[in-house]
């Protein structure tokens, strides 16, 4: 079954794009809705919903299944590249088990950038080529 998997974040300090990796869904519920309803009704600035984030996967996913969160943002005008993840940063992270907490790690975007999280042994040399020509001329594939 096909899945969307991002979900739109607009608050008055910022915007971002988070997609997540993993399976689309936490029993019942599909993770772009926990994402929302996790920060629904809280008057929160852009990094305390990353962090609201971490502490709801923390408890909710914990270290049941790796997973990955990468958001994309201009927080004040300044754009930035979040990963909020329970994987060891390793190519064979699922040889190992996932971490027992998610950990927030950032950086300010100075120049055009693409990253990517999951299965990556799926995303091809070519595909590779393609996002970093994309990302320098600045146009979508």
């Amino acid at each position: 079954m096909d899945s969307i998997k991002h979900v739109n974040l607009r608050f008055p300090d910022g915007t971002a794009l988070l997609a997540y990796t993993g399976v689309a869904y936490l029993g019942n519920q599909h993770v772009s809705e926990w994402v929302v309803e996790t920060l629904l009704e809280k008057r929160l600035t852009l990094g305390e919903a990353l962090e609201a984030i971490r502490d709801g996967a923390t408890n909710e996913i914990g270290n049941r299944t790796h997973r990955d969160f990468l958001v994309g943002g201009f927080q004040h005008g300044k754009p930035w590249a979040v990963r909020i993840t329970n994987c060891e940063l390793r190519p064979d992270y699922v040889s190992v088990p996932p971490l027992s907490k998610f950990e927030i790690s950032g950086v300010e975007v100075t120049e055009p950038m693409a990253f990517w999280a999951g299965a990556i042994g799926l995303v091809t040399a070519e595909d590779i080529q393609t996002i970093r020509q994309a990302a320098t001329q600045r146009t979508l594939p």
